[in-house]
This record gives structure tokens, C-alpha cells and sequence, in this order.
């Protein structure tokens, strides 16, 4: 797809889905900034300028710009539009993934920072209607029958509610991790998006690492290593400085478990195919009988590589 009118129809009609089908409007952005990229890598810079400004323009008139559409055009729109003029440039993949993953944080904070002003006063509210909600909502599904499994171990309908209502009151805290989360999930399967498409039209500027090579980033590791400390620091107090490390920690937890991964990857390859084997049937019994722990694990190890280096590797290197 390189023409310049078809990937303009494709971009607005991404824009336009995300108002339209809310429940779609992340894959709705990752197709819109996969077309900005892919604007940058075939046409110019000021070209993919030129489609973001149009592709606004074409949502403002179609059906408006509103509250939620800002995050996606901050956070996935922006980035998106310098990862495509970097494209133009021929820049290298982890420049790219690095500039793109900075300007998503700003627009996230901004974003987080316009719902607190737009909606601040209203915040012990909109907490209150959300515990109520998912009160009527475990209350109709302990109706239909669904949890009678766990009723009869022991457990009873007030239990249940008062554990999802705790759970409630803590999740309703966590939204600054979850908006932070989809904006790397959005980057991330561009980039990769771009990269296989990169390839495949035998251009190399844009390879990335095997991921037996990753290694996290060592300031990502101490954001981990801060949030943990502010989470034990105040825990269970409810401040302000608890729920910004569990923030924290929820947005480097997958984080953390993509290059845990990676270390566990680049262990299993320097194996012989016999102790490969025999690696890869452990590995899939502890998924099976400790996925919880064996999770943990990978996250810490992920976490504590660029600290510890388990493989030596050379992270002042730059990618060729």
C-alpha cells in the first residue's frame, strides 16, 4: 500500500472509527498510526505532518473531537506523527521506539492532567459510582448462578461483593496505569507493524534485536525499583505516594515480563537442542502448575537485568 490517496483514506477512516466504535478505538489508533508510519517511510516528513493535520480535520468535521478521542490523538496520534517523519529520515528502530515511547508519556500525562483539571472536583463521585457499579454488577452475575461454584467452597454473597468492592475502590486508582499502558501497547505494535512491513520490502534501517538480545532499559528498571519502594512505603494508607508507585508498578509489570522473557530466551539458545528440550518441558510444567510465581519471576528478572546483567551483554552498545 503506497499510494498516497489510499493511505489517506486508510488514516481517516481510522480516525473516524475511534469515535464511531469506542470499544474498537484502540486498534482504530494502532491502524491510524501504522498509516502515519507508513506515509513517513514512502513519502516526507512534512507529508506525514500534512495527513495528521488533514486526518484532525476530517474527525473535527465528521463527528468531533471529544473528551476521550484527545488521549489517542495525544498519545498514539503525536508519537505516531514523529515516528512516521523519523521514518522519513531513515532513523534506526530504537531511536525511533524511544523518541515515539517519550512523546506518548507526555501525551499521557497531559491527557491525565486535562481529565484531573476537567474533572477533579467531581473525582469522589465518579469513585463512588464506579464501587456502585460494580457492586450491581457482581450482584446480577451471583444471581444468574456464575460464582455458585465458589458459594459452594465456603465463600458467601457478601464476601464476594465486599472482596469486589475492594478491589473496586483500588482499580478506580489505577486508571493513569491503564491509559499509560495502552499508549505502549499502541507504539509498540506499530513499530513492530513497521518493522515486518520494513523487512519484507528489504529495507534494514528498521531491524530490531532478536529477543534473546533485549535488555530493559536500566532507567525503566529503577521506575520499577521506585514504585516498589513507594508502594511498601505507604502501603495500605491510600496517600497519594502509595498509588503512584502501585501506578508504577502496573504499567513496568508487562514491561518487566516482556524482558524477563528476553533473559529467559537468550538462556534457553545458549543451550545444546538436548538441554533445550528438557528447558521447554520444565518451562511449560511451571506454567502449568505456578503461572503466578513463574509470572513474578520473569518480572523481577526482566526488572533487575539491566542491574545485574545474568548475560553479559553490552548495554552501552549502540544498535547497528
Amino acid at each position: 500500500m503506497q499510494s498516497p490517496f489510499l493511505l489517506f483514506i486508510l488514516s481517516c477512516f481510522s480516525c473516524v472509527s475511534m469515535a464511531i466504535f469506542p470499544s474498537l478505538g484502540l486498534l482504530a489508533a494502532i491502524v491510524w498510526g501504522f498509516a502515519l508510519f507508513l506515509v513517513g517511510m514512502r513519502q516526507s516528513g512534512r507529508t506525514v505532518m500534512l495527513f495528521f493535520v488533514l486526518n484532525l480535520l476530517v474527525l473535527y468535521l465528521s463527528v468531533g473531537i471529544f473528551t476521550p478521542l484527545l488521549f489517542y490523538i495525544l498519545a498514539v496520534g503525536l508519537p505516531c506523527t514523529v515516528m512516521g517523519m523519523m521514518a522519513a529520515e531513515k532513523k534506526n528502530y530504537y531511536l525511533i521506539r524511544k523518541t515515539s515511547l517519550l512523546m506518548g508519556v507526555g501525551g499521557t500525562i497531559l491527557y491525565i492532567g486535562f481529565l484531573y483539571q476537567t474533572f477533579g472536583s467531581d473525582w469522589g463521585a465518579i469513585k463512588a459510582e464506579f464501587i456502585q457499579t460494580s457492586q450491581t454488577f457482581i450482584q446480577e452475575i451471583l444471581q444468574s448462578g456464575s460464582l455458585d461454584r465458589y458459594l459452594n467452597q465456603g465463600l458467601t454473597a457478601d464476601q464476594i461483593i465486599h472482596h469486589v468492592t475492594d478491589i473496586a475502590g483500588v482499580a478506580v486508582n489505577l486508571f493513569p496505569a491503564f491509559y499509560f499502558l495502552q499508549m505502549i501497547l499502541a507504539i509498540y505494535f506499530v513499530l513492530t507493524l513497521a518493522s515486518i512491513y520494513a523487512i519484507k520490502k528489504g529495507e534494514r534501517w528498521l531491524i530490531k534485536k532478536p529477543l534473546s538480545l533485549e535488555q530493559m532499559p536500566w532507567q525503566l528498571s529503577w521506575c520499577m525499583i521506585a514504585g516498589l519502594a513507594m508502594a511498601f512505603w505507604d502501603y495500605g494508607t491510600g496517600s497519594l505516594i502509595f498509588y503512584t508507585g502501585l501506578n508504577l508498578m502496573c504499567i513496568m509489570a508487562p514491561i518487566g515480563f516482556y524482558f524477563g522473557c528476553a533473559v529467559v530466551s537468550g538462556k534457553y539458545y545458549s543451550y545444546s537442542p538436548e538441554k533445550r528440550r528438557n528447558a521447554l518441558i520444565i518451562f511449560f510444567i511451571l506454567c502449568i502448575f505456578v503461572a503466578e510465581i513463574l509470572g513474578i519471576f520473569l518480572i523481577l528478572l526482566g526488572v533487575f537485568d539491566s542491574v545485574l546483567d545474568y548475560r553479559k551483554l553490552n548495554i552501552h552498545q549502540k544498535p547497528k
